[in-house]
C-alpha cells in the first residue's frame, strides 16, 4: 500500500506514476484517500496530516486525466467492516488525528499492514500514530533490525515490495516501510513472535529502505 503522503509531494508524485507506468509497482491506496484527491476534492485537515514536508504537488501534476491514466492499475483499497479490529485502538486513532477521515484512512491502512504486509510512505506520521494508538513498533536503528530487516531487505529478499528494490526509481522516493502481519514475522524469531503477536492491538516492523 502507498501512504497517501508518496502522492501529496512535487517530489513523490510522478515517480509513483512514473513507476507504475513502467511496471514496477502494483499497489493499492486507502479508498478513504483515493476517491477525494482523483476528485481534488480532499479536505484540508486530510491533506494536512499527510502531506509531507516540502512542496505541494504543481497543478499540472495534479492533471486529472494524467493522473488517472498512469495510476489506472492502482486499486484502492476500503475497509468495510472494522470489528476485528480493537475498539481501543480505533479510539487510540481518534484521539491522536481527531477527524474522521484521517482515522478512516489510517483504519485502513492499519488493516492492509496487518492483513497484507507492507505500507511505503514519505513520512514517519501515520506510523507514529498506530504507536500513539496502542501498536507496539520495531523501529529501525537497532544493531538487530539491521542485521535481520535492512541488510537483508537490500539483497532482495522475496518479502520486499516491487518498486521497492534496489535500483527502482521510487526506492528514492520511499523514506518509510512498514511491515506487518505474515509478511513480518520471518523477521521475528519464534520467542518474539510469540511475544509481540499475542497482544490485542498488534504490531509491526518500521525502517528506512
Amino acid at each position: 500500500m502507498l501512504d497517501p503522503s508518496l502522492l501529496l509531494s512535487r517530489y513523490t508524485l510522478p515517480r509513483v506514476m512514473s513507476a507504475v507506468r513502467h511496471g514496477e509497482l502494483k499497489a493499492v491506496i486507502p479508498s478513504s484517500f483515493w476517491g477525494p484527491f482523483l476528485e481534488r476534492k480532499l479536505p484540508a485537515k486530510v491533506a494536512s496530516f499527510f502531506a509531507p514536508s516540502g512542496p505541494a504537488p504543481t497543478p499540472a501534476q495534479l492533471n486529472e486525466r494524467l493522473v488517472r491514466e498512469d495510476l489506472s492499475r492502482v486499486q484502492s483499497y476500503e475497509l468495510r467492516d472494522t470489528s476485528e479490529t480493537s475498539p481501543e485502538f480505533l479510539d487510540g486513532l481518534w484521539q491522536a488525528a481527531r477527524d474522521e477521515t484521517v482515522v478512516r484512512i489510517l483504519t485502513e491502512e492499519w488493516n492492509f499492514l496487518n492483513t497484507h504486509s507492507w505500507i511505503a510512505s514519505r513520512t514517519k506520521r501515520p506510523f507514529s500514530t498506530f504507536v500513539k494508538a496502542g501498536a507496539v513498533v520495531i523501529a529501525g536503528g537497532s544493531q538487530v533490525l539491521d542485521q535481520l530487516v535492512v541488510s537483508t531487505l537490500k539483497k532482495g529478499h522475496p518479502g520486499t515490495p516491487p518498486g521497492l528494490q534496489g535500483g527502482d526509481r521510487l526506492q528514492a522516493a520511499c523514506k518509510w516501510l512498514a511491515l506487518g502481519g505474515a509478511s513480518a514475522s520471518p523477521f521475528i524469531g519464534p520467542p518474539g513472535l510469540v511475544a509481540l503477536t499475542s497482544l490485542a492491538t498488534g504490531y509491526f516492523l518500521l525502517f528506512d529502505p
